[in-house]
């Protein structure tokens, strides 16, 4: 009608295509209220399927992240196997309510000794302030030769030697640095200056968390011990069959091995089955 796109019309008809073509190239600017109400619609129904992608692969990464290997050692005396299960352990807690460091020398000749061992990391935690940074911030040493399992680097490198430190990126935006920048960190007194090798991904701490060599931290706390340890298998390895001989290993060492439970939490089930 009159008033109702018909200039659209004509100007479409003047394309070498098919008339029904033309015709519904000039339908939008005959219905614009309509038309305005249907790319509104697309771009929402767009914008909710991205969103709903984006955040189930997001946190299924994150779900990832979390496990750092398939074993798991941890302070505690050995308990009876729970029906069906593999043995577990109560923790042993030092009088400050920190768990109690195993005996690391004995731990890692039974780690090492196991056929099905691919590689290994004990971590040890600590406390530590940053100049420029008035909280004190949680520090995870590493010692072995696998210490970089579960983590994905953003930029950098892992750290390779000791003075060099991984952070994530709420580090770096709070202390204003970045990728190859030194800071001095006080542990016990001791300051001692780092070096920023690599961003990593890491939400531990709010992202705060910082990543290094245990060496680093030798000089201000010299008998800084790992609490737990995680270890890789060789592909293959029966995990159930390797728990039970590493738990006869470490009957001496205060420690008790377990496995890692890689499974998608219940949230990521619901967001999975949502985003679906």
């Amino acid at each position: 009608s009159p008033g109702r796109g018909q200039w659209a019309g004509r100007l479409s008809a003047r394309l070498p295509l098919a008339r029904p073509v033309t015709l519904g190239l000039a339908h939008p600017f005959a219905r614009p209220v309509r038309t305005a109400t249907i790319v509104v619609a697309i771009a929402f129904g767009a914008a909710a399927a991205t969103f709903a992608v984006g955040l189930g692969a997001s946190l299924n990464r994150v779900q990832a992240t979390e496990s750092h290997g398939d074993v798991v050692v941890q302070p505690g005396r050995q308990q009876a196997p729970p029906p069906g299960g593999a043995p577990g352990g109560a923790p042993g807690v030092a009088p400050t309510g920190k768990p109690t460091p195993p005996d690391s020398a004995a731990v890692v000749a039974a780690i090492t000794a196991q056929a099905g061992t691919s590689g290994y990391s004990g971590v040890a935690r600590t406390e530590v302030t940053v100049a420029g940074h008035g909280e004190a911030l949680e520090v995870a040493a590493f010692t072995g030769d696998n210490s970089a399992y579960g983590y994905e680097m953003i930029s950098g490198s892992w750290f390779a030697q000791p003075g060099e430190i991984v952070v994530a990126r709420p580090f770096l935006t709070a202390t204003r640095t970045r990728v190859g920048d030194t800071v001095v960190i006080t542990d016990n007194n001791v300051q001692i200056t780092v070096r920023i090798v690599g961003e990593v991904f890491n939400i531990e701490d709010r992202g705060m968390q910082i990543l290094t060599a245990a060496a680093t931290l030798a000089a201000a706390e010299p008998d800084l011990r790992a609490v737990t340890y995680n270890i890789t298998l060789k592909p293959g390895t029966d995990r159930d069959a390797y728990v039970t001989a590493l738990n006869a290993a470490l009957s001496g060492a205060g420690a008790t091995a377990r496995p890692v439970d890689n499974d998608a939490s219940e949230l990521i089930i619901i967001i999975n089955t949502l985003a679906g």
